[in-house]
């Protein structure tokens, strides 16, 4: 949080605030959600987290099934028909790379190297894992924050929710490919190109 809210806060002193924000963005997945896991799991730790897992058919699978579908529930009834009308190839094309390479990365470092660090407790895991995924929202509002009700707080708010979802699930199946596939349709489901290539950071 510390270090992507100084690299956001400084970026938008120097460059403008849309190249600010994608910067932004480029440093926290390079060093946070890439590098550090990298550096930190072994190969076979790795390639364990983006394997299927037939855990995720046994069991705790409504659980699981819940935790995938509702957030997904939510996002294309609520968020997507508001959003939609402002869309354009342009639009569409940057939200779904930009929807691969955030739910991909973020869910290698907070579920995936999350996991590995503290699998051994449940509870502990799905809790650190959560708040640090829902307090690090904030560093990218320090650009464009969040303009739905509630503000900044509502949308860390909803991270931190989402976060307990995602992270039951990884935890269950001690794999992240199912969340990372989730998150990359409810990224997407914002279009979060608009803010590259609409009017819409300037609204």
């Amino acid at each position: 949080m510390v270090t992507t809210a100084t690299v956001f806060y400084l970026l938008e002193k120097i460059v403008s605030p849309k190249l600010a924000y994608f910067l932004g963005f480029v440093f926290y997945w390079t060093v946070w959600c890439l590098l550090v896991p990298v550096l930190l799991m072994t190969r076979v730790e790795i390639k364990s987290l983006v394997e299927p897992n037939s855990v995720f058919f046994k069991g705790k699978n409504i659980v699981n099934i819940l935790c995938l579908t509702l957030p997904l529930l939510f996002a294309y009834v609520y968020a997507f028909p508001r959003v939609i009308h402002s869309a354009t190839f342009q639009i569409i094309a940057a939200s779904l790379f930009l929807a691969i390479i955030n739910g991909t990365l973020e869910e290698f470092f907070w579920r995936g190297f999350y996991l590995k660090l503290l699998a051994s407790d449940r509870r502990l895991y799905i809790l650190i894992s959560s708040i640090g995924f829902a307090i690090w929202h904030f560093a990218p509002q320090l650009i464009f924050s969040n303009k739905a009700p509630g503000g900044q707080y509502s949308f860390v708010a909803f991270a931190f929710l989402l976060g307990i979802a995602f992270s039951i699930v990884a935890y269950n199946t001690k794999s992240i490919l199912l969340v990372t596939i989730c998150h990359v349709l409810f990224d997407f489901s914002g279009l979060g190109g608009r803010i590259y290539f609409s009017q819409i950071a300037n609204n």
